[in-house]
């Protein structure tokens, strides 16, 4: 039997590896908290940005872009105490990046695809 980790044409997978296989690559990994607003990075797989931030008291601009310099999404609240949301689909390999002027700091965090 082949449990689908080498590349081996001359064995017949099992039913059993070919779920493991498919449900590892639809299932979501770990939640990465640990991102930054205003930093660029590269998705190693698909998945999920997501960024919140309070707007305060000044105006709040939150953006995301993927790949860099291509908007994707956009929020714009005015002062007071207001929370905004953005989240949008990053695919492997493409740059992305959280910007946000005015309010708060903003919490971003990535939601990758795959285990």
């Amino acid at each position: 039997k082949d449990d689908l980790a080498s590349d081996a044409n001359d064995k017949v997978a099992s039913q059993q590896s070919i779920k493991k296989y498919v449900d590892d690559q639809d299932a979501f990994g770990a939640w990465d908290t640990g991102k930054s607003e205003n930093t660029e990075y590269t998705a190693a797989t698909d998945g999920i940005v997501t960024a919140m931030a309070n707007a305060t008291d000044t105006t709040l601009h939150l953006y995301g872009e993927t790949p860099t310099g291509t908007q994707r999404v956009k929020e714009i609240h005015t002062a007071g105490d207001n929370t905004t949301s953005i989240c949008y689909p990053v695919k492997k390999g493409d740059t992305w990046k959280v910007i946000r002027t005015g309010g708060g700091a903003a919490i971003v965090q990535w939601l990758p695809r795959g285990t």
